[in-house]
């Protein structure tokens, strides 16, 4: 007993150093194996994200040359809208999905369909084949957006999902800016048919059941729009998704910018600005208030220069949009993941995702509307006013009239001064197309004033994940003082 005694006297007086030191091996370890979690499960998340992002790039940029291959320049805005419609409404479908059976298993199933969808796109023979393929991978695309962001989302740490979200984020600026340079590229060597097809491949393979199972609990519970914090983070999270939708089609489409600086590459930079905002000012509704004032501005200075024919101040202006976008779109997530309990993790960022859709395809409608009656309109003018040859003039009343290019090659045929007129009532409607997206970003920018501040679990305890695997290591390397 005695020697027992002096042993653990010397031991707590001269082996407190090497005590502390191995209690601090199992912390850094654990950190270590948590960052290393992290790294595998972006590069796992990598192909998915960069599917998703391709079908937007890819596709936006070879749109109006897809359509002409099949003869059918009016029907091109479809190709991005029946993507978007199918892909908005079934968002709550593979939250719910993600919910049931996991997450695993939901991301799978997801894949199968984008690519049962690209491969149907691909071997497609007419414009209505290739439009049924774009809803089905529309469908798998619903579960890619959904999935990849709940997994991302699954912590209770405030730290934790503002570093994963900006990972996130980062990812999808790498798939918007070289999907730009593959869809160009493709382009250049005249292979439409490559283009799905790259979509299309994948190296896992996955082993789907279907089964019809009816759930005991609603898909969409209505509890969650009586919080106003969730509903003003949905409506700013609806006008992101048009500006972005419209920014990549719109100015893919008419303007046939595949190279130079886009407004996808600032976001990468606006959300880093947004993470680093969250990490010190530890509420995200600051830099959604950044963002949704940028917002307003920036469309209404794309329009002025659009206006001016001021190429350079266009793709400038861009980049300030691309910013607003970024420095919001993540805070968004992470406002609305910290405003509800954890159990409606999955529904919540559905729900998210759904809005920023429905923004997409409502302004995809919408600009395409404004786009089409402002054309139609100057080209009238332009005919009423005497400003072309009388033998040019029955032409382009033709076209004003209906609408009646069959592909962006009949441009290339028309005499130059028509060519130029034509070219000037496209740019002339896509600037009133970004007009009409202003107000939408004001009414959003005034609603996200009065967010409420979050609670973050950074200051309280450790987050979860961390705890659990310190005391899992604990437990497999056990000390004892015998």
């Amino acid at each position: 007993m005695l020697f027992r005694a002096t042993y653990r006297f010397f031991k707590r007086k001269f082996g407190d150093g090497h005590e502390r030191q191995d209690e601090l091996e199992p912390r850094s370890t654990v950190k270590y194996e948590h960052w290393r979690w992290l790294l595998t499960l972006s590069v796992c998340l990598a192909v998915p994200v960069l599917l998703e992002t391709l079908d937007y790039t890819v596709v936006a940029t070879a749109q109006p040359h897809i359509a002409s291959a099949f003869n059918r320049l009016d029907l091109q805005s479809y190709i991005g809208t029946v993507y978007l419609l199918t892909s908005t409404a079934f968002l709550p479908l593979f939250a719910s999905l993600s919910d049931v059976f996991g997450r695993h298993f939901a991301l799978q199933l997801s894949l199968f369909i984008f690519m049962i969808g690209s491969a149907i796109s691909t071997g497609a023979l007419n414009i209505e084949t290739m439009l049924a393929g774009r809803a089905v991978a529309g469908v798998g695309a619903a579960g890619l957006l959904t999935i990849v962001r709940v997994i991302i989302s699954d912590s209770r740490s405030l730290d934790s999902n503002n570093w994963q979200t900006t990972l996130l984020f980062f990812l999808y600026t790498i798939g918007y800016d070289i999907g730009p340079v593959i869809g160009g590229g493709l382009l250049i060597s005249v292979c439409l048919f490559w283009e799905w097809f790259l979509e299309s491949q994948r190296t896992d393979t996955a082993k789907v059941n279907l089964s019809a199972v009816f759930l005991a609990e609603p898909m969409i519970p209505l509890e969650i729009f009586t919080s106003y914090d969730v509903c003003a983070v949905l409506a700013a999270s609806f006008v992101s998704g048009m500006v972005m939708i419209v920014m990549l089609y719109f100015v893919a489409i008419f303007m046939t910018i595949a190279t130079g600086l886009s407004a996808t590459n600032a976001g990468g930079g606006g959300t880093l600005l947004s993470s680093l905002m969250i990490k010190h000012l530890r509420q995200p509704k600051y830099p959604i208030l950044f963002g949704g004032l940028l917002l307003p501005i920036a469309l209404g200075l794309i329009s002025l220069a659009m206006q001016q024919d001021k190429q350079n101040l266009v793709k400038g202006f861009m980049v300030l949009a691309g910013v607003g976008i970024g420095v919001a779109i993540g805070p968004l997530a992470i406002h609305a993941r910290f405003s509800q309990p954890a159990e409606r993790l999955a529904i919540v960022s559905a729900m998210l995702l759904f809005f920023r859709s429905l923004g997409g395809t409502i302004g995809l409608a919408q600009c395409a509307a404004v786009l089409n009656a402002k054309v139609r309109v100057y080209l009238q003018d332009a005919v009423a006013s005497g400003a072309v040859s009388a033998e040019h003039a029955a032409a382009l009343a033709s076209i004003a009239g209906t609408g009646g290019l069959g592909s962006i090659q009949e441009i290339d045929i028309l005499p130059p001064d028509v060519q130029e007129l034509v070219r000037n009532g496209f740019r002339n409607g896509v600037r009133w197309a970004f007009i009409s997206l202003i107000p939408w970003a004001g009414v959003a920018f005034v609603l996200t004033v009065f967010l409420t501040n979050i609670r973050g679990t950074d200051a309280e305890e450790e987050p979860d994940v961390l705890k659990r695997e310190e005391h899992h290591l604990r437990h497999i390397s056990p000390r004892s003082d015998n």
